[in-house]
């Protein structure tokens, strides 16, 4: 298992340039008082300080870049950033933590497992990209609100009506206690700085959100990325993909008048706790989010239909807009769990069905096939299939208890 000591040679060459850095970022949003009293700050030549401190510190080193985009903007998260950067007792650096990471690297976020004073794991998101605001430096909110409106790329999350976009983002301002500009900077920037708190609320399946700190969101480390969970035990897989499908419906139904659908299902987007056997959606900065209330077609569901899209996923936010409710969470579920976006069923997360279970439930194979393979000349309900295919993994799960308990007797 690597260490914090393995980092402390290459930490050494560098430090009087960090601590310069960080001491200079501290003052652009503290003023000139020191508020880490317990950390000494003076580096004299190769005397640097710990590799901890390096970790405390880059924290402030961030947040100190986030205030140039807006100097009131996240004055009144620092004491309770500095109250939680001061429990850090150090960076989690074992195997995982960094098998964790890998598939996230080509997103260019600055991730970091840490473990708190009280031993709890959390993960450090640094959500800002420095390139995409340089533009937004002292941006009016109206300016912030037009660039929302007017701009929106398309890994960027959605919401329809996009003309009353700004009634639902006034509703989590007023709900985290935010001001206008960091409102629609968060916006701009990653809509799970705003989202993730609320929905954690709300006992959606996402990790409970610790502190926000600028840009940087601090959540609990919910567990290990679905990518390594694929060669599990059957019964475990099924136990997963039971609360994948609820969370699917949870996020359908959403809140209020807001459908929730999530558009990147991908397998480092999902994680697994195994000591608590729960599963958490880790990233929703593609969410759609949708006001049903003003959908043209109130009482019709949606049924997504297959788009030929090799290697990604593909659908039309219009059609989607226009429904009161959509089966695409369900859709995207269910070949989750059958095949991978290129239709290999060897890329199922339950490929291979044991051949016992096939024989004795016949019945979830072809569940989770109809839940697929939907056209408008053919096609079941989603929303059935998923709640069907949930009660027969629950009765397939009771039976293996019993089965298990009779061999230990």
């Amino acid at each position: 298992m690597l260490e914090l000591r393995d980092l402390s040679n290459s930490f050494l060459s560098n430090c009087s340039i960090h601590s310069s850095r960080v001491t200079a970022a501290k003052k652009r949003i503290l003023g000139n008082t020191n508020t880490l009293n317990h950390v000494n700050e003076k580096t004299h030549g190769k005397q640097c300080p710990s590799p901890l401190f390096s970790i405390v510190n880059s924290n402030y080193q961030y947040i100190g870049e986030d205030s140039e985009l807006c100097k009131d903007c996240f004055r009144s998260q620092l004491k309770g950033c500095e109250t939680f950067y001061e429990n850090i007792m150090g960076q989690d650096l074992s195997l995982q933590s960094i098998l964790d990471v890998l598939p996230k690297m080509p997103s260019k976020r600055n991730i970091r497992w840490l473990t708190m004073q009280s031993t709890e794991r959390v993960v450090c998101k640094y959500l800002g990209y420095r390139n995409q605001r340089k533009h937004l430096h002292h941006a009016t909110v109206q300016k912030l609100r037009d660039e929302l409106l007017h701009s929106r790329g398309p890994n960027a999350w959605q919401y329809c009506p996009i003309d009353d976009i700004e009634s639902f983002l006034l509703q989590l301002k007023t709900y985290l206690n935010l001001k206008l500009e960091t409102l629609w900077l968060y916006a701009l920037t990653n809509i799970d700085l705003l989202l993730k708190p609320l929905l954690y609320d709300l006992n959606f399946p996402v990790p409970r959100t610790w502190h926000i700190c600028g840009f940087t969101l601090i959540e609990d480390n919910a567990g290990q990325s679905l990518h390594y969970l694929y060669g599990e035990n059957f019964f475990q897989k099924l136990e997963i993909a039971k609360q994948l499908l609820e969370a699917c419906l949870q996020f359908s139904n959403g809140f209020s008048n807001y459908r929730l659908y999530i558009t990147d299902l991908t397998a480092d987007n999902i994680v697994y706790d195994v000591a608590k056997s729960k599963l958490y959606l880790i990233d929703l900065d593609t969410i759609f989010i949708v006001d049903s209330s003003k959908a043209e077609y109130y009482n019709s569901v949606h049924r997504y239909e297959y788009e030929i899209c090799e290697g990604c996923f593909s659908y039309q936010p219009l059609d989607i807009c226009n429904y009161n409710i959509s089966d695409v969470n369900i859709f995207l579920a269910c070949q989750f769990l059958t095949e991978d976006l290129y239709q290999r069923k060897t890329g199922g997360f339950l490929y291979p069905i044991p051949q016992s279970i096939q024989e004795r439930y016949p019945n979830l194979q072809k569940l989770l096939n109809h839940c697929v393979q939907c056209t408008h000349s053919n096609c079941h309900n989603r929303f059935d299939s998923a709640k069907n295919t949930i009660n027969l993994i629950k009765e397939i799960l009771l039976s293996h208890d019993i089965h298990l308990y009779k061999q230990i007797v």
